[in-house]
């Protein structure tokens, strides 16, 4: 992992909010708008792997919420191509709702990861449990 690359991650929690998968993958990105869009896309793709039901997705990423929440021409140009991708996605779902709001767990997770050298489909077993508390920022020292 070097510093021209980002830990983007996912936290994918079921209707009762239990976690049914975490995944991080290194993106070649340092953007931080095209690197958060790139985790919706990376949940998506995630999500689908296990769904083509209804689905919400939330992220912080509050400007690609509101793009895919409407037309690509409200998309910015860095970030139309993933809004493409993302769109493509979306039509193998029953549903999908975009939410934004903070989320401390998706951010916690790719910390962790970067730090443990942990990418793909994460055994969120061997994750601290402080990570996945979404209301706080996760430090390693604590």
């Amino acid at each position: 992992m070097t510093n021209q690359s980002a830990v983007i991650a996912v936290v994918i929690r079921d209707s009762q909010a239990n976690i049914v998968r975490a995944a991080a993958q290194l993106v070649l990105q340092t953007e931080a708008l095209v690197a958060e869009a790139l985790a919706i896309r990376f949940g998506l793709i995630q999500a689908k792997s296990l769904t083509s039901g209804a689905i919400i997705c939330e992220s912080d990423a509050s400007l690609m919420v509101k793009a895919l929440s409407s037309s690509l021409s409200s998309c910015p140009w860095p970030l139309s191509n993933i809004h493409k991708d993302c769109n493509l996605l979306i039509s193998g779902f029953e549903s999908v709702e975009f939410l934004w709001t903070t989320n401390f767990a998706d951010h916690n997770l790719a910390k962790w990861c970067r730090l443990s050298n942990s990418l793909g489909v994460i055994d969120i077993s061997k994750v601290p449990n402080l990570v996945f508390l979404n209301g706080e920022e996760w430090s390693d020292s604590a």
